[in-house]
């Protein structure tokens, strides 16, 4: 085992292996300075409320570290962490106020506006910044729970968000899905390999949900699992419906996208409770997925909605 050390709150809270078997991780610090080095020499950093990766080898020791400041580093974290054929890293999360996504002795600040914005940030092998994409919504929280990769290099996300929010991230507010309510309603977007908006659903009608997490199946298509209350319509198609209705306080759903954004499926499960799924992997060279979550008392499923 490998350990990182220092300073009172300390969380890693992502890791994935590149393509030579080297694990990434990723993680957040908040009181105290933090030896980033889990070997004999010391890597000494600021600990006090900074985001953090680095890379190591197999074998545990240290090739390099970042660190991101800034006074919204108070308030963020790392939802997930992938790293693609290349090598690139790809980061998401949520934060408040001010970040620097910039590791290096040049800026790349972004200005939060709601309560809590997404972000999704690409940096190199090496760990330096490639670009950074945010969402933008002047008066309720944007969530990122999830994200993946396709086939095609396509970054794919799910979450949550409330009002009006911007999910295409140039500088002209378009491409925006609302909840007039202002009731969190989860959504799935495409980007393409490049960064640019593709397209963005709401998963559900005006129901409180969210997605938490996002797989890509065999055939290329996108399977995202999340969770709902109340009755739900899942198909976002203004002339159809798919409607099922949460028999506890907030069921579980698993709904499935074409690559271009076509609704296909849903299937509900729940209890008389509150029912999560917590992760979910895909099974190579079928469609089928493997979840794995929690339920409370006596669990119902509804498959083909």
């Amino acid at each position: 085992p490998v350990t990182i050390h220092g300073g009172n709150i300390n969380q890693i809270s992502q890791i994935a292996l590149d393509q030579g078997g080297n694990p990434i991780i990723a993680g957040e610090t908040q009181i105290g300075n933090i030896d980033l080095d889990p070997g004999a020499t010391s890597v000494e950093v600021d600990g006090s409320h900074r985001l953090f990766y680095e890379k190591l080898t197999s074998s545990g020791n240290l090739v390099w570290y970042k660190s991101l400041t800034g006074y919204s580093t108070y308030n963020a974290n790392f939802t997930e962490l992938l790293v693609d054929a290349s090598n690139a890293i790809y980061l998401s999360g949520n934060f408040q106020s001010i970040i620097d996504f910039d590791p290096s002795a040049g800026t790349s600040e972004y200005n939060g506006n709601g309560p809590y914005d997404a972000f999704i940030v690409k940096y190199g092998a090496t760990g330096d910044l490639i670009r950074v994409q945010t969402s933008y919504n002047d008066f309720g929280p944007v969530m990122i729970n999830d994200i993946q990769l396709d086939g095609t290099g396509a970054l794919l996300a799910t979450g949550s968000f409330t009002y009006t929010t911007d999910f295409d991230p140039d500088l002209i507010l378009s491409n925006t899905l609302s909840t007039p309510t202002g009731t969190p309603r989860g959504f799935v977007l495409q980007l393409s390999a490049s960064g640019a908006y593709q397209w963005a659903k709401t998963l559900t009608s005006e129901v409180e949900s969210g997605g938490l997490q996002i797989i890509v199946n065999n055939d290329n298509d996108y399977v995202i699992a999340g969770y709902f209350s109340s009755t739900a319509d899942f198909n976002p198609d203004p002339n159809q419906t798919e409607i099922a209705s949460a028999v506890g306080g907030y069921d579980i759903f698993i709904s499935k996208y074409t690559s271009g954004g076509t609704y296909l499926l849903a299937n509900t499960i729940g209890s008389s409770g509150n029912d999560r799924i917590l992760s979910m992997q895909s099974i190579p060279g079928s469609n089928a997925v493997l979840t794995g979550g929690y339920f409370e008392n006596t669990m119902a499923i509804v498959t083909g909605k």
